[in-house]
């Protein structure tokens, strides 16, 4: 994924920054302001990562945005839509179900 988009977009990021990064302070995503250079010198703050590692858990974080954007049922890519229904025949009770 191209950083831009998650500058561009970070308001909408935030939550998901929030559940992946959750040592990162409200105060910290303000200053951070979707800029890369912002996030991997907090990531090295408040975690004790290495440039290194940070920059790790900065492109894994994009690749997970990527993904979950083609995944998404409004997004045009082909996965999703059914997310936890489970491998049932259409009609037939799940176990626990009643009826």
């Amino acid at each position: 994924m191209n950083w831009d988009r998650i500058q561009t977009n970070w308001k909408q990021y935030k939550t998901s920054v929030r559940e992946t990064f959750a040592k990162l302070t409200d105060d910290d995503l303000e200053k951070i302001d979707g800029r890369r250079d912002q996030f991997l010198g907090k990531l090295q703050e408040r975690y004790g990562y290495s440039r290194d590692i940070a920059e790790q858990k900065l492109t894994d974080f994009a690749a997970k945005m990527d993904m979950a954007k083609t995944a998404s049922p409004t997004s045009g890519g082909t996965s999703g839509g059914n997310r936890g229904a489970g491998n049932t025949t259409p009609g037939t009770p799940r176990k626990g179900d009643k009826g």
